[in-house]
């Protein structure tokens, strides 16, 4: 029997052996020509250049999550950004600041975070932002932007 004849393609058009076993809660990308144990993930090459190729948010394994800006890979793997922390750790960096206007504006823009008003955001931000930078902490501030979708 040639090798043509002994592999066939499964329900996802991966190509495997005709004898491939896939466990229980198991992820299978690429052409894997193994068995694949209950709660293993698998990745071999996505294209025909023999590269693995993930180019958007997902979260493969059992029990795996990830943000809208990540990919975690692996049972219980976690992968994304905890705005909510962040926020949190900004407001303590404030907090001990002496600048009361800063602190004013930070409580207005999470009074205002929930208003969907992206402009004043916004606006709010864009001073957040400029005070960030004379207080040595503005990568942390740009990271918050970005997942806010305010940069």
């Amino acid at each position: 029997m040639s090798l043509a004849e002994q592999r066939t393609k499964n329900k996802k058009g991966i190509e495997m052996k005709i004898n491939q076993k896939i466990g229980k809660d198991a992820v299978v990308i690429g052409n894997v020509n193994a068995d694949v144990g209950d709660g293993s993930v698998v990745i071999n090459a996505t294209d025909s250049n023999g590269n693995v190729i993930l180019n958007r948010p997902m979260a493969i394994g059992r029990g795996a999550k990830a943000d809208n800006t990540s990919i975690a890979i692996g049972a219980n793997a976690n992968a994304g950004y905890d705005i909510n922390k962040a926020l949190k750790d900004l407001s303590e960096i404030i907090n001990n600041s002496k600048d009361e206007k800063l602190k004013l504006v930070f409580q207005d823009f999470l009074i205002e975070k929930g208003s969907g008003d992206h402009k004043k955001l916004g606006s709010l931000w864009h001073i957040i932002e400029t005070s960030s930078t004379l207080s040595g902490c503005i990568a942390f501030v740009q990271q918050i932007g970005h997942a806010l979708g305010l940069c």
